[in-house]
């Protein structure tokens, strides 16, 4: 279409880049420090005094049996990290954070759904999670993914001079590898088969 003249050229078009998406890979042994930086970050400055783990901590876990860690990343920075605990058919979630800067963009989803599959691959019927009473943004992600409210601690998180905030147990029942017929996923792309099975 031609502009008639004397109007002004219309505004100059732009492309947008797409927003990244998440990638989560398995942590490995060297990860133990990276690990400890990103639970720092995702809890000091907005958990109240929460404890953060030092890599150290991170380490033995690594190290442990039936203990599994998954880092995300976005455009290829690590931004966010879970814990996961497997034994006795069942699976914990020990902590999941995500760095305030990467929030809302899919990270925490991205985590969960790759820790379910981990738990599918393991041969773990059941994930518990907790999650502080307060924190609105995670419970509607757990419920979103299917979990259901089971139990609560008093007073678990505490929160520096203000009211300690109770903690919410969550539980969601996985369908395992088994449990599917030849040819059949889970929860999408596998993350157990990049680490092995406990």
């Amino acid at each position: 279409m031609t502009r008639p003249p004397g109007f002004p050229p219309g505004p100059a078009k732009t492309e947008t880049s797409p927003a990244p998406r998440p990638v989560v890979r398995p942590a490995e042994a060297d990860d133990a420090a990276l690990l400890a930086a990103l639970h720092a970050a995702s809890f000091t400055a907005s958990a109240g005094g929460r404890e953060v783990w030092s890599a150290d901590v991170m380490e033995q876990l690594l190290r442990g049996s039936g203990s599994r860690a998954l880092i995300v990343e976005l455009d290829g920075r690590p931004q966010g990290l879970v814990l996961v605990r497997l034994a006795g058919g069942e699976a914990e979630i020990l902590t999941l954070g995500v760095r305030a800067d990467a929030r809302r963009r899919g990270c925490g989803r991205a985590l969960m759904d790759s820790a379910l599959d981990l738990c599918a691959d393991s041969g773990a019927g059941r994930l518990y999670l907790e999650v502080a009473d307060d924190n609105l943004a995670a419970r509607t992600l757990y419920q979103n993914l299917g979990f259901s409210h089971v139990g609560s601690r008093k007073a678990y998180y505490k929160r520096g001079k203000g009211r300690p905030a109770d903690a919410f147990v969550f539980a969601k029942e996985i369908k395992t590898r088994d449990d599917f017929r030849a040819g059949s996923t889970c929860h999408g792309t596998s993350i157990g088969s990049q680490i092995g099975k406990t």
